[in-house]
């Protein structure tokens, strides 16, 4: 996918079609399973201006679907913004030479913290 079939970038919907890649890092991912049927799954992606990067753990079911029909769409969730789209076709591919994901080591965070609240981790 490349960024010559967005509309133009100096057009209000090019402004606004790169704006939701860039800051919306979640994204339905539609690939089609071995009966045809197909599959739409909710992907975290990385928009590089030209392509964009999903990654999967090995036993994702996606990477099946994607070896054997790399057609794919990918499209944002539109009822965040009042029912505008993004929607992206392509072809998928499975590439082995792009970094690996983040492995957390340690974990900090508040959930409704408070001195005395047990959602202080």
């Amino acid at each position: 996918m490349t960024g010559h079939v967005l509309p133009d970038a100096s057009s209000p919907l090019g402004v606004w079609v790169r704006q939701r890649l860039r800051d919306d890092p979640l994204a339905w991912l539609t690939t089609v399973d071995s009966c045809g049927i197909a599959q739409p799954n909710p992907v975290w992606f990385l928009w590089d201006g030209d392509s964009i990067l999903v990654y999967n753990l090995p036993s994702a079911h996606r990477l099946s679907h994607v070896r054997r029909r790399p057609q794919v769409t990918r499209h944002r969730d539109s009822h965040v913004c009042g029912g505008d789209a993004v929607v992206l076709i392509g072809a998928a591919e499975i590439v082995t030479d792009e970094p690996t994901a983040i492995r957390p080591i340690r974990f900090r965070g508040f959930h409704q913290a408070g001195p005395n609240d047990p959602g202080v981790a």
